[in-house]
């Protein structure tokens, strides 16, 4: 009897760390991507993705929960497309402090770039600037 509740017990603990580690996995992945969303969606979903990564490693300034505008620069009608039809989740208060300008480019041979710029706009200094690739290509 003592074994067979000792099997049931490890065999039950196993299913739960299995469980668990299953949940874990699933949490981290972006599984967006791997959908049959377009190129677009894809790419703005795995750049929000790495937005929220930054933020949870604590990588992206203070100014950044601050801002008032968000501005993108860009030369590429499809990422312009891109990020109207789908817009970046941040937060904008008409007091901020901060401007965030973004310029984001599609590269030769695949990939784009995006450079932020974080402005104060009381001086109208950059205070914190940082550049990212993405591997995704829009013209798929």
């Amino acid at each position: 009897m003592r074994r067979i509740l000792g099997r049931g017990l490890f065999f039950a603990f196993v299913i739960i760390v299995g469980i668990w580690t299953v949940n874990r996995f699933v949490r981290q992945m972006d599984l967006s991507l791997f959908s049959t969303a377009s190129p677009a969606k894809k790419f703005m979903s795995a750049w929000q993705s790495d937005i929220e990564r930054l933020d949870r490693a604590h990588l992206l300034p203070v100014g950044f929960k601050d801002l008032r505008k968000v501005r993108l620069t860009t030369s590429s009608e499809k990422i312009k497309k891109a990020y109207n039809q789908y817009p970046l989740n941040l937060n904008r208060d008409v007091k901020g402090k901060f401007n965030l300008e973004i310029f984001a480019d599609e590269i030769d041979g695949g990939g784009i770039v995006v450079q932020y710029d974080l402005v104060e706009n009381k001086s109208g200094n950059t205070v914190w600037e940082l550049g990212r690739t993405f591997p995704q290509n829009l013209a798929k």
